[in-house]
Order: C-alpha cells, then structure tokens, then sequence
C-alpha cells in the first residue's frame, strides 16, 4: 500500500499528515510526500468553486490551480490532508488516481462525496456522514520524553520545569495588548515561585509578543527562548520535556501534542474569544482530563493551583492505531 502525505505549508498541519504517516508506515505501508502549493489566485473561494462547480477534468485542475503532474506521484492508494489548501487537491487526486482520501479536521463549503474519511476532533460532529471521532494527530509521543515531575502542589512548582508555547490571533481568538502584558506577567510570577521556563513563539506570534518573550529571556526569566522565524519550524520538540505546559489557546495543534506528551496542560485564553466549533474541540479534551483552560487575566496563584491540579491525558496514540487499522479495514487496503 502507498501512502501520499499532502503537506501545505502550516507546521501544525503538515506536523498532522506526518503523524500519520510515519504510524502507517510502521504498519508496512510505503509513504511518499508532495508539497501543496495552490498558484496565487487558487485561495480558499476559488478552490471551494473547482471542487463544487468547475466542469473542468481534475487532472486538468490539479495543473492549474496546484501545477501538478499526478503521473508524477507512484500511484497512492490513500491519500491524507490537512489544511484548507490540501482539501481540493486530496479530491482532484482521488478522482484521477482512484485512491482513498482521508482529511484531518472538519471539510465545511465543499462537496465531500469524494472525501472517504475526515478524522474530526469535535464529540459534536464524530456521526456525521464520513466522519470519525479521532485524537489530532501528533509527531510528540510520550513513550520518547522521560517521566516528568509529578506537581501536586503549588510548592511542587519550585524546581520545575514548564514550557510555554505561544501562538497568536487565529480561531476568533484575538490578543490585544493587555493579554501579552498579563502573559508577562504569569511568566514572571512564577519564575518567582522558581519555576524555570522554556519558552517558543510561533509564526502568528505578533512581534511585541515575540520581543517581549525575548526580553524575558535577556533578563533570565525565561532560560530558554526559541523563535521560529529565526530558528525555523520543528524547534521546539524540546520543550514537551517539561513537567507540565502552558499553551496559548488558540493553537489545537500545540495542545494536542502538549496532551501526547503526557504532561499536565493549562491552557491561557485571552479576552476576546468567538464562538467556534475549535472551542467545542478544546472544552471535549477539557472534559476528557489532561487539559485545563485557564484566563490570562487570571493571578498567578490561580495559574500555579490549576497547573498542579490538572492530570494528565490518555496517551492517543492507541486510539489513533486503531482508529486508521479499521479504517483500512473498511477501504480494504493492507499495509
């Protein structure tokens, strides 16, 4: 069996299709990859359009709005997606190559006759036509990090080590000046407590917030600060070490691999936040455990009682094993 990784070019994303990749491969399965580009004018309309109404062949697509040959790629047999970009190409493909196509996340504004499976996060969604409830796939695995410390008290917090990942406005979470002081200021108030911090941005991460973890770091607050505009993506594998983590609550994909890690997660809101399906995503893995979502308005007492009352998640990677043999099961493919 060939499996074809569709990559665009968000980490959290194409971090998603590697996953389960590389747990296919360990399967048997031969992974081959192609980078997803749509041209300048194949934005998210145009590409709903071609997908819904264009009376265009898909080979003919794939050329036009991708530049892409599919006599190009071995034949896969499956084919799995993330992100928006990689939908319409995932269709044009198993409509010329005949494979199966699986998405990750929730297809909304597309026909998805041609979409054989979508792996949603949302409890809301898991028996809608096509679609099984499924962990977000992760990269991080907690078999790979050694145990962390257990926290079981505030005063557990001295010594320990927390990483913080920081991401930015996206999902109707908007950060506005207030939310970056008052992340300085939890940062700072529990390296007061001795907490030693390890710290990443993210490319959404607006500047002041990037200068202002950057400043941190200078001061010694913060031991260990990674910026990936500088240091480029798939740096901060690191930080899932930590004995437990603070994840800004905009990012699924960052609290997804914070829960695989098998480490307590706070997530900190701002305070503006619009409803949406994400939300629902995040409140599910709330109540599943392993996951609090904390305001950043919140004191610091508060922030270090949740970090050290919050358990930890069970570990996906069985359930997501699981999830894709019966999945190949029911497409009758073999590893």
């Amino acid at each position: 069996m060939r499996v074809l990784l569709l990559r665009d070019k968000k980490p959290g994303h194409y971090h998603q299709v590697e996953a389960v990749g590389r747990m296919l491969a360990g399967m048997g399965a031969a992974v081959d990859r192609v980078d997803i580009r749509p041209v300048w004018f194949g934005h998210g309309d145009i590409l709903k359009l071609a997908v819904n109404r264009l009376p265009i062949s898909p080979r003919g697509l794939l050329e036009r709005l991708y530049r892409l040959d599919p006599d190009r790629l071995q034949g896969p047999d499956l084919v799995v997606g993330s992100g928006r970009p990689t939908i319409a190409a995932g269709v044009f493909l198993k409509q010329v190559t005949g494979a199966r196509f699986v998405y990750i996340g929730r297809i909304s504004g597309y026909r998805t006759a041609h979409v054989d499976r979508q792996l949603v996060q949302n409890p809301r969604e898991a028996h809608d036509r096509g679609c099984v409830l499924s962990p977000l796939p992760s990269l991080v695995r907690r078999d790979d990090l050694p145990l962390p410390r257990r926290l079981l008290a505030p005063a557990d917090l001295s010594g320990a080590t927390l990483g913080l990942l920081v991401g930015g406005p996206a999902h109707g979470h908007v950060f506005e000046d207030a939310d970056w002081h008052d992340l300085e200021r939890l940062v700072r108030g529990l390296a007061a407590l001795g907490v030693r911090w390890q710290a990443t941005a993210s490319r959404r991460t607006p500047a002041v917030a990037a200068a202002r973890l950057a400043r941190l770091a200078a001061e010694g607050v913060v031991a260990h600060f990674i910026d990936p505009r500088v240091s480029g993506p798939g740096t901060a594998g690191p930080l899932f070490a930590a004995d437990a983590l603070v994840v800004a609550e905009d990012s699924q994909s960052m609290i997804a691999e914070g829960l695989a890690a098998g480490r307590p997660v706070v997530a900190l809101k701002p305070r503006l936040v619009a409803s949406s399906s994400a939300n629902e995503v995040i409140a599910s893995w709330v109540v599943a455990g392993g996951l609090s979502v904390v305001p950043l308005s919140a004191d610091v007492g508060h922030l270090a009682a949740v970090l050290t009352s919050t358990g930890i998640a069970p570990d996906p990677q069985p359930v997501l094993r699981r999830i894709l043999s019966e999945m190949l099961a029911d497409f009758a493919l073999t590893p």
